[in-house]
């Protein structure tokens, strides 16, 4: 009798167990659903305050946003080109190379990493290490005019960066190519104006 009430008794628990389990993955399913509605409104946060210029609160949020999502390539990049132009170039570095694990041929992120290696060469001292960075820079930006020859963007960075490097008369072809593809483009008309004021 006792074994008959054992039996009974697992049975009703087991189908209890099997009532709750619905509910409590669906109540885990709308928990996931929240966190990741609150993930990407961040992610548009953090993007929105970089287009504005506020470098400074998109890092603030992008600081928190990583403890959740270590794979958004778009917020790594943007991350990126806010910590190079608040001066940290270590940090923008690191960021973009995050965003490169991800997606080792990711253009964007290729063209930053290139940008940040030609901001940290124009800030180095020796001239060994101004060489170096610029032809890692060269190396990385290289690969985004193979893929997208036509990018006026990434047109312009090569044109620095070859600028940089000595070479005036590829910088000032480059630069050309650029402006006439995007010709009220500030970022590159700024460096257009450079380049031709050194010829």
């Amino acid at each position: 009798m006792k074994k008959r009430y054992m039996f009974m008794a697992c049975a009703v628990l087991a189908f209890v167990a099997l009532g709750l389990k619905p509910a409590f993955c669906q109540a885990e399913k709308e928990t996931e659903e929240k966190e990741a509605v609150s993930m990407e409104v961040q992610q548009k946060q953090i993007i929105e305050f970089a287009r504005k210029g506020d470098a400074i609160q998109a890092i603030k949020l992008f600081e928190e946003y990583i403890k959740t999502d270590t794979m958004n390539i778009e917020v790594f990049v943007t991350m990126a080109e806010c910590y190079a132009y608040n001066g940290n170039l270590d940090q923008a570095e690191a960021t973009v190379k995050k965003a490169l694990s991800v997606d080792p041929k990711n253009i964007w992120a290729l063209k930053t990493l290139a940008k940040i290696y030609r901001m940290e060469g124009e800030k180095a001292r020796s001239a060994a290490e101004k060489t170096k960075l610029f032809s890692l820079a060269q190396t990385e930006i290289e690969k985004t005019l193979t893929a997208e020859p036509e990018n006026p963007f990434n047109t312009t960075e090569a044109a620095i960066i070859y600028f940089r490097q000595g070479q005036k008369a590829e910088a000032a072809k480059l630069i050309k190519k650029a402006a006439a593809a995007q010709p009220n483009d500030r970022y590159i008309a700024d460096a257009k104006k450079m380049i031709e004021a050194a010829r």
